[in-house]
């Protein structure tokens, strides 16, 4: 989930006018220490990815398929190290 600008400069303002510590506005916000954090530093939105999203080989998958077809997502992706949503985007 994305929070709004309005809201990140909401609590920034809060803590920066010394109304407030960092523990106060995680607790009144209900928000993480780490993302308020994050927030002081640079409060702007993020439009991209930080990590690249991996690709399942599908040679892999069609073998695995193959050798297990009864098996549930989770057990493929636990064989293929990916999540199983992955699995799921690759079927």
């Amino acid at each position: 989930m994305t929070y709004s600008a309005d809201f990140r400069a909401q609590v920034i303002k809060n803590i920066e006018q010394k109304d407030m510590s960092i523990r106060q506005a995680c607790i009144f916000y209900n928000i993480s220490k780490s993302t308020l954090q994050r927030w002081l530093i640079d409060p702007s939105i993020q439009t991209t990815r930080v990590k690249t999203p991996s690709s399942i080989p599908n040679e892999a998958l069609l073998q695995d398929v193959n050798q297990y077809p009864d098996d549930y997502l989770y057990e493929r992706a636990r064989r293929l190290n990916c999540s199983k949503t992955g699995i799921h985007h690759a079927l």
